[in-house]
């Protein structure tokens, strides 16, 4: 995806999110990485964290990690781990983000344990 394309598409994302009355018109936007993130976790990957960064306050930064972190993970756990917790030690955004995914039970144990060293961390969780 062109950076241009992809910043677009994270705007619109949030603004999907941030304005109900423009929600049917920008639906397109939460279908776009919504299938990125399910079927093409490599470009996915990217997208999440540049909506992680662009997210203005809270809600949205939950509503990311409740959509596609949250997604990403439940599919893609073993292939992401790393990158997760790379980007968990050195980004605090990111590791706030990840106190809204909910994923216990969905991904392996192991997994879910090393997710839980990082939020344990956030002292004001979403």
């Amino acid at each position: 995806m062109e950076t241009s394309d992809e910043n677009l598409l994270v705007q619109r994302w949030i603004e999907y999110h941030t304005d109900t009355k423009a929600n049917s018109e920008l639906y397109w936007a939460w279908e776009q990485v919504n299938e990125t993130v399910t079927n093409s976790p490599e470009e996915g990957w990217p997208l999440i964290l540049a909506l992680v960064e662009a997210a203005p306050n809270d809600l949205i930064l939950a509503n990311v990690a409740a959509g596609p972190l949250e997604d990403l993970i439940v599919l893609h756990s073993q292939q992401f781990i790393e990158r997760i917790e790379a980007m968990a030690r050195q980004n605090a955004k990111f590791r706030k983000s990840l106190t809204g995914v909910w994923c216990e039970g969905d991904i392996p144990n192991e997994i879910y344990q090393r997710l839980q060293h990082y939020t344990a961390t956030v002292s004001e969780p979403l």
